[in-house]
């Protein structure tokens, strides 16, 4: 579910609480829990010791990796997109503002190397802006924000190629989404 902030014309998004939650658990309790083994398996107390050692020196690398990716998404309270709503909509990045009748696709797509969801938009003019989400932002969720703010101003291009990309018998069954007839 989004957490939705509306501000005259501006929509901020937000995380999900409850992901926020699951997402601190996993990463700062994996941090925890290998910090754990180390601690246990340096005091050699018990056959288990090597097998602690094994655990928290081949796990801490990975969870103090993925704590540091992840990090700017585990603030809670986040703004992670900001729109502007109307016919002279945009979304807001780093890198300015993007229109919604020049933005060519939009995706939620996952980085393999860091593992962190974004928002990858390009544009007519050949230009790609990434709107990290975290993982905060679930898939529907996605389809349902462009949905609502971006496809009814978006250039016919781009209304056919989110037309094909976006999955409108799965929003139905999930959610109960319709489309509204234009």
């Amino acid at each position: 579910m989004l957490n939705e902030r509306h501000k005259e014309q501006q929509v901020q998004i937000k995380g999900s609480k409850f992901y926020y939650v699951i997402l601190q658990l996993f990463i700062v309790g994996g941090l925890v829990g290998t910090i754990i083994c180390l601690k246990e398996g340096l005091k050699f107390d018990s056959l288990y010791s090597l097998w602690y050692l094994y655990g928290g020196f081949s796990l801490f690398p990975i969870f103090l990796y993925l704590f540091f990716c992840f990090l700017p998404g585990l603030i809670p309270g986040r703004t992670l997109v900001t729109l502007i709503k109307g016919r002279d909509g945009s979304f807001e990045t780093k890198k300015g503002r993007v229109p919604f009748t020049s933005t060519k696709e939009v995706k939620l797509l996952q980085n393999r190397l860091t593992l962190v969801e974004r928002i990858v938009i390009k544009t007519f003019e050949g230009r790609t802006y990434k709107i990290p989400v975290y993982g905060i932002i679930q898939d529907y969720d996605f389809c349902l924000l462009i949905e609502q703010y971006v496809y009814p101003y978006m250039s016919p291009e781009g209304k056919q190629w989110w037309d094909g990309w976006v999955n409108l018998k799965w929003m139905k069954e999930v959610g109960k989404y319709e489309r509204p007839a234009s």
